[in-house]
C-alpha cells in the first residue's frame, strides 16, 4: 500500500502524466531510449494489449484514457516531441554545476 505522502506531488495546474510510466518501461534496456522509431513499436504493442491507460491503436496513433476519463490520442510525432523534450531535460540534469 502506498501512503499519500509517498505519491508524487502534482501541482494544481498540472495534469498527471499517465503515459510516462509506460514510455519509461518501453525505454528500459534500449541503446537509444530517446529514439521514437525504437520506442513507438513497443508502445503500439502495449496499446494493442490495452495496458492501461491505453485503450487501442489506430492507423494514426494510440488511443488512451487520461486522468479525467477522457479519451486522448498520441501520434508518433507527439511521442517524438515528448522524447526530444525528455532528452533535453536529461542533458540539462547531467551538466556539471
Amino acid at each position: 500500500m502506498v501512503a499519500a505522502s509517498d505519491a508524487p506531488a502534482i501541482p494544481k495546474n498540472q495534469r498527471p502524466d499517465l503515459l510516462a510510466p509506460l514510455i519509461e518501461k518501453a525505454q528500459r534496456g534500449e541503446s537509444d531510449p530517446f529514439n521514437a522509431a525504437v520506442i513507438w513499436p513497443k508502445l503500439c504493442d502495449m496499446a494493442e494489449q490495452k495496458l492501461k491507460p491505453f485503450i487501442g491503436k489506430t492507423g494514426d496513433g494510440l488511443q488512451w484514457i487520461d486522468a479525467f476519463d477522457d479519451p486522448q490520442f498520441m501520434s508518433k510525432n507527439a511521442l517524438s516531441d515528448r522524447l526530444r523534450r525528455a532528452k533535453k531535460a536529461a542533458i540539462e540534469l547531467a551538466k556539471p554545476r
